[in-house]
């Protein structure tokens, strides 16, 4: 190569040739998500008590869902759930399963804590450490999954509710 190239005359032109190239080429490519892990965990009932009913998140497959790791005695997640609540009513019928699990230490507080928030959505209680495979390090932690099980945003601290709402509905 001769001594013009490598003194930047067709040298930079060239790297900038190429980095648009790699740019293109990267935008083209779909997006690699990471699977939802499947869990099966205890529903708790309205009425009071961890029964012998389980849900599966595979079960779910087809719907997006919304899954909200939550506690009764956190603040944030108590700001929270009524934006759950809403959206679980409004997106129910276009395919939004929100499922929420309950990371208290103990399941006795959580049928209260429902009622008192009208959550009318599934309640799972987490005594198998489900929170651990997906990396739970705040509360609330919200894991956003598509119709294909995909995991496509997960929100550690309390949402906005304008852009979880249009989050889910991009999704829908």
């Amino acid at each position: 190569m001769n001594r013009e190239f490598w003194t930047g005359k067709a040298l930079y032109p060239t790297i900038a040739l190429v980095v648009i190239a790699a740019l293109v080429l990267l935008a083209r490519c779909p997006m690699s998500y990471e699977q939802a892990r499947d869990f099966t965990l205890p529903v708790v009932s309205a009425q009071g008590s961890v029964g012998p009913d389980r849900m599966r998140l595979a079960d779910s497959r087809g719907h997006v869902v919304l899954i909200d790791f939550w506690a009764t005695w956190c603040g944030p997640c108590r700001r929270s759930i009524p934006t759950l609540v809403d959206l679980s009513h409004r997106f129910r019928s276009r395919g939004l399963t929100v499922i929420g699990i309950s990371v208290d230490a103990e399941p006795d507080p959580v049928p209260d804590f429902m009622r008192s928030f009208r959550m009318d959505y599934p309640v799972l209680y987490d005594n198998l450490g489900v929170g651990g495979s997906y990396n739970v390090r705040g509360l609330p932690t919200l894991v956003l999954v598509d119709r294909q099980g995909r995991i496509r945003r997960t929100i550690t601290g309390e949402p906005d509710p304008g852009d979880l709402t249009r989050e889910v509905e991009s999704l829908l």
